[in-house]
């Protein structure tokens, strides 16, 4: 199981606290000092939130409480972003989308317009 550290804000307070940060099977667990699980989000429910270059700042998607969790070791944002689909710090879904758009559009053609109706006139 891999850990690391972080800076937790519980969204209620404005401190600051230093927590560790464990990957568990199914879900990111965040503890205090003392062992105290302070949150536990699940993966598919991480978002990421604007921050830094060099840190990877997440919160819980539509939760009503703006807690958040930043990351600034490489290795644990990366096995973060490894595990949690909707965090994607390597651009893998934007390369992938823009992949599936450039393959759409080469598969694309003009529709073909139906014949034209000729009208023809009756004489007298």
């Amino acid at each position: 199981m891999t850990t690391g550290h972080g800076i937790f804000f519980d969204g209620v307070t404005s401190a600051r606290r230093e927590v560790a940060v464990e990957l568990a099977p199914q879900a990111l667990r965040i503890s205090a000092s003392d062992g105290t699980v302070l949150a536990e989000w699940p993966y598919q429910a991480l978002e990421t939130l604007s921050a830094r270059d060099n840190v990877l700042r997440l919160g819980k998607a539509g939760s009503p409480v703006l807690a958040r969790l930043e990351v600034r070791d490489p290795q644990l944002a990366a096995a973060i972003d490894e595990r949690s689909l909707p965090v994607d710090r390597s651009r893998r879904g934007e390369r992938r989308m823009r992949t599936k758009v450039i393959v759409r559009q080469a598969g694309a053609r003009e529709p073909r317009q139906p014949p034209r109706r000729r009208r023809f006139r009756m004489r007298k």
